[in-house]
């Protein structure tokens, strides 16, 4: 019996490449003229894992992507 990970829309993925971390950040901070945009961020994201990043105008998201 194999395992496999179903995520939304039916993709099936199976749970070796679920786990597999494709992104890291640790401690981002990120300053304009004084104002912290970003600060002491840290996330992670595994293959096939869906995060969201929500918040009000100026809070910072575009800066984190950018």
């Amino acid at each position: 019996m194999s395992t496999a990970l179903v995520m939304p829309g039916g993709y099936v993925a199976p749970m070796e490449q679920a786990g597999e971390q494709i992104l890291r950040v640790e401690s981002l901070t990120v300053s304009f003229d004084g104002f912290k945009a970003v600060d002491n961020l840290s996330l992670s994201v595994d293959r096939n894992e869906l995060r969201v990043i929500i918040g009000p105008n100026g809070a910072g998201k575009t800066t984190l992507l950018d």
